[in-house]
């Protein structure tokens, strides 16, 4: 199975805020010419085993090759997303002493601003190692930003183009509701002049539009269901099915619609009735 291999320290877990599960972390003593062990998340653990505790002292074998080499699992830690949009990978960790890397990260926490400790850990890092090539200094915080940027653009777009969508969608109602509050002028004046309350106009107006509204929504819901499901299988992330905001969308879009109901029902009502008998 593939997995996810690191070669790290033993303050790398702590620095990261790595939670250890079961078993232990790294130590100094796990050096090159001791036992080869590993550290698995729970991922991997869950795969194999029962639970994380029945891993620990189980064996692992690193590489593809036949002869890769066997580890036996000292600990296992918590999930890390590689991506902020995936499942956590199956991983191992290595001790750096008995797996070293040509190419390393160095991991650093600090208190305050943490850029500003780069220039005094580059030059340690000097002092240690001239020859060493330090590059690509940024903190986890932006790595991250930089991870979901387009996301996030994207983001504003898609709630730029609803907004756009709820305002065409309430001009639409408007401009309906003023065409069919126009087409009804004579029936307006006939109800008027048998007794109708300007109450009664605007009620019957509003009636008309909510009820037309809830057939939209209706017709609405049934797509969004379905096209939801089909989003879930392509995006991590995403729910099947989230009532919280499916209801607050349809509330939103109920209050636009009887408001953009409302305005032409308002001017409904004040109509003279005998203009509107000679209305034809």
């Amino acid at each position: 199975m593939t997995s996810e291999v690191q070669s790290v320290t033993p303050g790398f877990f702590s620095a990261m805020r790595i939670p250890l599960v079961a078993g232990r972390w790294f130590s100094e003593q796990d050096g090159s010419d001791a036992t080869p062990v590993a550290v698995i998340n729970q991922q991997l653990a869950r795969r194999y085993w029962k639970n994380e505790a029945e891993a620990i002292g189980a064996r692992v074998r690193v590489g593809l090759s036949p002869n890769g080499r066997w580890h036996r699992v000292a600990g296992v830690v918590s999930d890390v997303k590689q991506s902020p949009f995936e499942a956590a990978y199956p991983s191992i960790y290595l001790p750096e002493s008995q797996v070293p890397d040509y190419a390393a990260g160095l991991v650093i926490r600090t208190w305050g601003d943490p850029l500003a400790a780069a220039p005094l850990a580059q030059e340690r890092l000097r002092q240690i190692d001239r020859e060493v090539a330090l590059f690509d200094v940024y903190t986890v915080e932006s790595m991250l930003n930089d991870n979901i940027s387009g996301v996030r653009i994207s983001a504003v777009m898609m709630r730029a183009f609803a907004l756009i969508a709820l305002i065409l969608a309430a001009a639409g109602i408007y401009a309906i509701m003023a065409y069919m509050v126009v087409q009804r002028t004579h029936e307006i004046g006939v109800r008027m002049a048998v007794g109708a309350s300007r109450g009664d106009i605007l009620k019957l107006i509003v009636s008309h539009a909510a009820r037309l509204t809830l057939v939209g929504l209706g017709i609405g819901l049934a797509l969004a269901l379905p096209m939801s499901r089909a989003l879930s299988s392509l995006l991590f992330g995403v729910l099947n099915i989230d009532p919280l905001t499916l209801a607050g969308l349809s509330l939103l879009l109920c209050l636009v619609a009887l408001l953009a109901g409302y305005v032409p029902a308002y001017r409904a009502a004040r109509l003279d009735p005998l203009v509107a008998l000679r209305n034809q």
